[in-house]
């Protein structure tokens, strides 16, 4: 999977509540597993300027929290021409790490190369993996040529 290929939308709200690191995104075409802090573009990451929570938090977790930051997101909502802001957004790995082919039954690991992303632009949610060399399930009678889709 591309590091750069938008899969899906949350919340800022989401991301510290329901879909933080390591959690499982279920997506319609395809789940997802949040990738932690330390995979995330710091200098995309908005500084909390707020003295008294970022004291609290070091009370509990200790001196090493050197600031607090918002998850990096999107400002505009521009459906125009495609800008390295569409690309802003949370690290994100497939989840299995295998995956099956629903036209011709393929299992393979995604690490192999043999499924590719099928991107959806206007419709990231729409994004999901296609197995790259599909021939079908080869019976001859299935109603649509290689099989379901």
């Amino acid at each position: 999977m591309s590091d750069k290929t938008p899969v899906g939308e949350v919340r800022p709200s989401q991301l510290l509540w329901t879909y933080g690191p390591g959690a499982l995104i279920d997506l319609p075409n395809l789940s997802v597993v949040t990738l932690g802090i330390d995979r995330w573009e710091k200098e995309r990451c908005t500084p909390i300027e707020e003295a008294r929570l970022l004291s609290a938090v070091r009370r509990v977790l200790g001196a090493q929290v050197d600031s607090l930051r918002m998850p990096p997101f999107r400002v505009s909502e521009n459906m125009g021409k495609r800008t390295a802001e569409d690309y802003i957004g949370v690290p994100v790995r497939p989840f299995p790490r295998w995956l099956r082919c629903v036209k011709c039954g393929l299992l393979s690991e995604y690490d192999i190369g043999l499924f590719k992303l099928k991107e959806s632009y206007h419709r990231p949610e729409s994004t999901r993996f296609v197995h790259k060399d599909c021939k079908g399930c080869g019976c001859g009678s299935c109603a649509f040529p290689g099989g379901l889709s």
